[in-house]
């Protein structure tokens, strides 16, 4: 559901409160000695599909949403599956790349990453 007027401004001010960092800089990841690093994770669909209800949604909420919602005004909303399943082929890349999420946001564990990567790679499941 998209805010009405005054959910709108509710959602102004939460955006005018957000971080710089909802861009499309990438931000990888940093080894021990402070280098960027993006090593590919990606792989065949596993055995065991991450569930999106316990695993991808979770995350997407604590990692995702503060930019990817009608409240965070960048890119595409990542509140709902249909929403998530509808970008995923976009998500995939910017995942794989180390595009998400963006310089000055931590980044995602190598754990997260791949979690998200194997979900997006079984393609975008509602499980």
């Amino acid at each position: 559901m998209r805010p009405t007027t005054g959910a709108a401004a509710i959602g102004a001010a939460l955006l005018a409160g957000l971080p710089a960092a909802c861009s499309d800089a990438g931000s990888g990841s940093l080894d021990e000695a402070g280098t960027a690093e993006c090593p590919s994770l990606v792989r065949a669909c596993p055995r065991q599909v991450p569930s999106y209800a316990h695993e991808v949604e979770p995350l997407l909420a604590n990692r995702c949403v503060v930019c990817h919602s009608p409240y965070g005004g960048y890119g595409f909303d990542e509140e709902t599956h249909a929403e998530v399943a509808a970008q995923s082929g976009a998500m995939l890349t910017q995942v794989a790349d180390c595009m998400m999420p963006p310089s000055g946001m931590a980044p995602l564990t190598t754990a997260e990453r791949q979690a998200l990567l194997d979900w997006l790679v079984c393609g975008a499941p509602d499980n």
